[in-house]
């Protein structure tokens, strides 16, 4: 893929009503702009995927990030954790 056909993709997820991706593409962002050596990890980790791949995005490097999916799904498991919390704070509360 190409960088304009991922910017494309992305503006797609956010403006599109995926609701469900923004959020955990939003909410991944923040935690990693707070977390330094989780974003040099993955910095690193794309860098050397980028460069087997001979720079361009594919469906096999993607999978061979095993660190970004480890963000990503850290990053789902926590909202998911905040959604029940809040869920039984609710509950609780009336």
């Amino acid at each position: 893929m190409s960088m304009d056909q991922i910017t494309a993709q992305v503006i797609v997820f956010f403006m599109g009503g995926f609701e469900t991706t923004s959020a955990t593409i939003s909410f991944c962002l923040y935690e990693l702009a707070k977390d330094m050596n989780i974003q040099k990890c993955l910095m690193t980790e794309i860098d050397r995927v980028l460069e087997e791949y001979g720079g361009e995005i594919t469906y096999d490097g993607v999978k061979e990030m095993k660190y970004l999916d480890q963000v990503v799904s850290g990053e789902i498991l926590t909202l998911l954790l905040r959604d029940m919390n809040l869920l039984e704070i609710t509950i609780n509360h009336f």
